[in-house]
C-alpha cells in the first residue's frame, strides 16, 4: 500500500515463503508495547488469515532540554524573571522521548532536575511534596544540602538558592522553569539545567527485570540583564540625538541650496546660448576691427609665414579707407615620380 501497511505477494509458494523471511517490521517512533501482523492467502479454493503477534521491546531514549543560548532579563528591581510566557517567543521546557510510551503513567516517571547559576540566586516557589527531594547549593558551598528549615504557604515553600535541585515529573520541572527567578549578578550569569531520567523507560509488563542506566542531557543559558541607563547618560544621550539631527538638517539644506543655485545658473547659460545663437553676424565690424596681424594656415607650411609677416594699419586721422592687402593663395602641385 501507498502508507507502507499492506504489502501483497503474487506467485508460487516456493518463492513466496523465502521473501516472507526478509520481511523487516517498522514500528513508529519512540513505540514500545505489542503489535499485530496479518497475513492473508487466497487462492482458487478461499481465503484464510492469521494473526502474529509482535512484541517491541523498548528502547531508554536520553531525555531533552529546550532552551536558547542566551536570555535578555528584563531588570525590576533586584529580580528578574527568567521566563516571559507571554512576551517571550523561544522554547524553554525539558522533556523525555520515552515519556508518552510509559505504562505507569506520567505521575510515576521521575526524573532528577537542577538549575545552578554562576552569579547571584535563584529564586523559586515549590510545592510541597518536593520537600523531601529538594537538596540546595549555597553561595561558596560546592555540595548539595538537604533543605534544614523552610516556611510554608499555601502548600509551597519559596527557596533562594544559587542552585536547586529536586527529584519530580516532567510537569513539575516546567513549572519551576515558568517562574523561576534571578537574584543579583550584575554583569549576568551562566544558567547550567541537568536532568537525568533516572533509567525510566517505556517498559513493557515486568519492569523490574529489565535495568537501563540513568541517561543525562545538560544546557547552558547566558543570562544577560540590561542595565538601566542613568540620568546623566540619558540626558547626555539625548543631547547628542538632537545635536546630530541639527547638523544632518543643515547639510540637507545647503546640499539643497547648491543644487538650487546650481540649476539656475544652468538655465541662464541655456537662455544666453540661445539668444547668441540667432543673433546676426555684422561683417563690416569684423573687418573694421582692431586687428594687426591675420595668418592663415593649412596650405603652406607654417614656417613660411612666420618669415613674411603681413602687418595692416588702420590710419585714424585719414578719412580715405585703405584696401587691405591682397593674399593670393597658389596651390602648390607636385608631379609623382615614376620608378625607373
Amino acid at each position: 500500500g501507498e502508507d507502507g501497511r499492506l504489502l501483497i505477494l503474487e506467485g508460487q509458494i516456493g518463492v513466496i515463503n523465502p521473501a516472507l523471511q526478509s520481511i523487516q517490521y517498522l514500528g513508529n517512533e519512540n513505540f514500545a508495547g505489542v503489535d499485530s501482523l496479518r497475513l492473508s492467502t487466497r487462492n482458487k479454493n478461499g481465503i484464510n488469515q492469521l494473526d502474529v503477534p509482535v512484541f517491541v521491546e523498548p528502547v531508554n531514549d536520553p531525555p531533552f532540554i529546550d532552551v536558547p543560548q542566551y536570555i535578555m532579563l528584563e531588570s525590576n528591581g533586584s529580580e528578574s524573571l527568567i521566563f516571559h510566557r507571554e512576551t517571550d517567543k523561544f522554547n524553554f521546557s525539558v522533556g523525555d522521548p520515552d515519556l508518552a510510551s510509559f505504562p505507569g503513567g506520567e505521575s510515576l516517571f521521575l526524573v532528577t532536575f537542577s538549575v545552578e547559576v554562576t552569579d547571584g540566586f535563584l529564586l523559586a516557589n515549590l510545592p510541597s511534596e518536593l520537600i523531601n527531594s529538594t537538596e540546595l547549593k549555597l553561595r561558596n558551598v560546592f555540595q548539595w544540602q538537604p533543605i534544614q528549615t523552610y516556611a510554608a504557604i499555601s502548600k509551597h515553600v519559596n527557596v533562594k538558592a544559587s542552585g536547586i535541585r529536586f527529584r519530580g515529573t516532567i510537569k513539575q520541572c516546567n513549572d519551576l522553569m515558568q517562574q523561576l527567578l534571578h537574584h543579583g549578578g550584575e554583569n549576568g550569569a551562566v544558567l547550567t539545567l541537568k536532568l537525568s531520567d533516572m533509567g525510566n523507560y517505556g517498559c513493557f509488563l515486568d519492569c523490574t527485570e529489565r535495568i537501563s542506566l540513568p541517561l543525562h542531557a545538560k544546557a547552558h543559558v547566558n543570562l544577560i540583564r540590561k542595565r538601566p541607563l542613568s540620568s546623566l547618560a540619558a540626558h547626555v544621550l539625548g543631547s547628542v540625538i538632537v545635536v546630530e539631527s541639527l547638523i544632518v538638517f543643515s547639510l540637507a539644506t545647503l546640499l539643497l541650496f547648491f543644487t538650487c543655485k546650481c540649476a539656475f545658473l544652468l538655465v541662464h547659460e541655456k537662455r544666453n546660448e540661445q539668444k547668441n545663437s540667432h543673433k546676426p553676424t555684422d561683417n563690416a565690424q569684423v573687418l573694421n576691427g582692431n586687428v594687426s596681424t591675420r595668418t592663415i594656415t593649412g596650405c603652406l607650411p607654417e614656417s613660411i609665414w612666420n618669415r613674411h609677416p603681413l602687418q595692416r594699419q588702420v590710419g585714424e586721422t585719414s578719412g580715405e579707407h585703405k584696401q587691405s592687402p591682397e593674399i593670393n593663395i597658389t596651390p602648390l602641385e607636385l608631379d609623382k615620380g615614376t620608378s625607373s
